[in-house]
């Protein structure tokens, strides 16, 4: 079987359960887990990932510091060509150009997939970070090597084409569930409760949902607001709700949740996901955020700001409704109507769990993905494989 090496600098964020579901699926190459470090409190991945350092040690630090500039790590990639990957596929453009410099050295294509922020914020802001700094400085370079750009969505590819990405080089790849996985509420759910899940930072727009709760509540008083997820902005918005004086519970991150007491039983138990997503003054934006399709499959509309990509996955007026990005009153106006109108909310509920299985289904998107990984692998025309990839070894493709 054909192997992939599924490259992030940091292996891996909780947050990015897309990426591993989107490895595990794979059904005509295996995949391997690569990066710089592991993240100790991370998603568990594959216990035979191949790491260039184990801990956060200083001469760890200095190791991880030396790849990134110099691409120097003789064990590291002696490791990595010991597997004799077919290609490598990298997460987020930042992290593409560290890959691409393993790619270089296993003389092998990459794929990288775009997500967000790696195309959305602003390149004067990317230059005040060292790792943005160097990513700035190679990004024409990545441009170029690279095989193929993975786009989360139509938003991201047309926020990347502005960016110089190569458009030849672009195609739309939506982020697969295992929609099999979820069931709808049996029980009632508490017609009051909206729910928010994700972090909580400035684009995520947390307080504008607050503020709109507030509004619900002049007319509304029985609603209540649930709020899962950990960030910077966590003791602001507990400020806000206080001084809002509305009925809200912070209820962390659910890392390791009592039973009945996690975020897909707490989507089973809500009336309507409302994350009003905003554009951040460094220019950050969503992409396709997965969780408006998680909530979607467990039968719950959602209402939000009509922002980056998040009108591809939530559908205006059939599985949710999306207000005029800021509009805290048009914001306000949705979350009521999900709260009263018994008839629309029932319409939306059956339209979101049919929808997220005609554009979301992790089956069909693995297909799409291997499709590519194996394009990738053939020759371009009138030009010999070994001509693109020096040094490579022979690969047959079926």
């Amino acid at each position: 079987m054909r192997k992939v090496l599924i490259y992030r600098n940091e292996v891996l964020p909780i947050s990015e359960t897309f990426i591993r579901s989107q490895a595990d699926a794979l059904q005509t190459f295996e995949a391997r887990f690569v990066g710089l470090k592991k993240i100790p409190d991370g998603l568990p991945v594959h216990s035979n990932s191949i790491l260039l350092t184990e801990d956060n040690s200083l001469i760890s630090k200095v190791k991880r510091q030396i790849f990134k500039q110099f691409a120097i790590a003789p064990r590291f990639l002696r490791r990595l060509r010991q597997e004799k990957p077919d290609l490598i596929h990298a997460h987020f453009a930042l992290d593409g150009v560290c890959a691409m410099r393993l790619a270089d050295e296993l003389h092998v294509p990459l794929i990288v997939t775009l997500h967000g922020y790696d195309v959305t914020i602003a390149d004067a802001v990317l230059g005040q970070t060292r790792e943005g700094r160097r990513y700035l400085k190679r990004r024409e370079e990545l441009w170029r090597k690279a095989t193929k750009f993975l786009c989360s969505c139509k938003y991201i590819m047309n926020r990347a084409a502005a960016t110089g990405f190569p458009k030849e080089k672009m195609e739309v790849l939506y982020s697969g569930h295992n929609l099999s996985k979820y069931s709808p509420a049996v029980e009632p759910r508490n017609r009051n409760l909206v729910l928010y899940v994700g972090r909580l930072v400035e684009k995520k727009g947390g307080p504008y949902l607050i503020r709109a709760v507030a509004k619900v509540a002049e007319v509304h008083p029985e609603v209540e607001l649930v709020i899962i997820g950990g960030g910077p902005l966590l003791e602001p918005m507990q400020d806000l709700a206080r001084e809002l004086k509305i009925n809200c519970r912070f209820l962390g991150k659910l890392m390791v949740p009592e039973p009945g007491n996690s975020v897909y039983d707490w989507m089973r138990r809500a009336r309507v996901f409302c994350a009003p997503s905003i554009t951040a003054s460094d220019g950050n934006t969503e992409g396709q955020p997965a969780v408006f399709v998680e909530a979607h499959a467990l039968g719950l509309p959602a209402v939000s700001f009509q922002t980056a990509g998040i009108g591809e996955a939530v559908l205006h007026g059939e599985t949710g409704l999306l207000a005029p990005e800021k509009d805290v009153d048009t914001l306000a106006e949705y979350l009521l109507r999900f709260l009263r109108d018994d008839p629309f909310w029932q319409t939306c509920s059956e339209r979101a769990q049919r929808w997220v299985w005609e554009r979301f289904n992790l089956d069909v998107l693995t297909q799409q993905l291997q499709r590519v990984y194996v394009e990738a692998l053939e020759p371009r025309p009138h030009e010999a494989e070994d001509d693109r990839y020096p040094g490579r070894r022979e690969v047959q493709v079926v």
